[in-house]
């Protein structure tokens, strides 16, 4: 395993993801908008630490995963999806994850929206995300279902499940 030193790194409450060219992706949970911008919460460096772009994946990040390609993909907890930290308000731009859950490409650009018209319902605070390959699964808040995404395309399942909870989680298993 490689490791990759980041010296002066600020990015409070961060997220790290690996990269298929050895570098990394670090993404700050949180971003505020003031002033009429916003504040850098994602930064790439390559695998000898040096710093390649910075940008902005939005506030209230819940988790990143990043794919072979190098695609992120960014779930978001519910004061991401409705606006906090200036996002959200009269003078500001809609919070950039509103829809949800984000697959920004590696230059930090948007490509691909969680779509508000699911049939699955809108995200309102995504619980649990995980990427495998290029497709990426999540479950998440207000109709709890586990969906897939593969090519843009959403599939996914309805659960019997109204919420998350350690003891549905592991039951059967003995926890301290």
């Amino acid at each position: 395993m490689m490791m990759v030193s980041i010296v002066g790194q600020s990015l409070a409450h961060s997220l790290a993801q690996p990269l298929p060219d050895g570098g990394v992706l670090v993404a700050g949970a949180r971003c505020r908008w003031r002033n009429g911008a916003a504040e850098c919460n994602a930064a790439i460096y390559d695998a000898a630490g040096e710093l390649l772009r910075e940008g902005v994946l939005g506030d209230g990040i819940a988790d990143v995963q990043t794919t072979p390609s190098g695609d992120i993909w960014v779930s978001y907890f519910d004061e991401g999806v409705y606006g906090n930290f200036g996002w959200g308000e009269a003078d500001s731009p809609a919070p950039i994850g509103s829809p949800g859950l984000i697959r920004f490409r590696s230059d930090l650009d948007i490509a691909w929206r969680y779509p508000y018209d699911s049939k699955f319902g809108a995200i309102s605070d995504c619980y649990a995300l995980n990427a495998v390959g290029e497709e990426a699964c999540a479950y998440y808040y207000t109709d709890f279902p586990i969906v897939r995404i593969g090519a843009d395309a959403v599939a996914g399942w309805s659960t019997e499940l109204h919420g998350a909870r350690r003891a549905e989680a592991f039951s059967g298993c003995e926890t301290e």
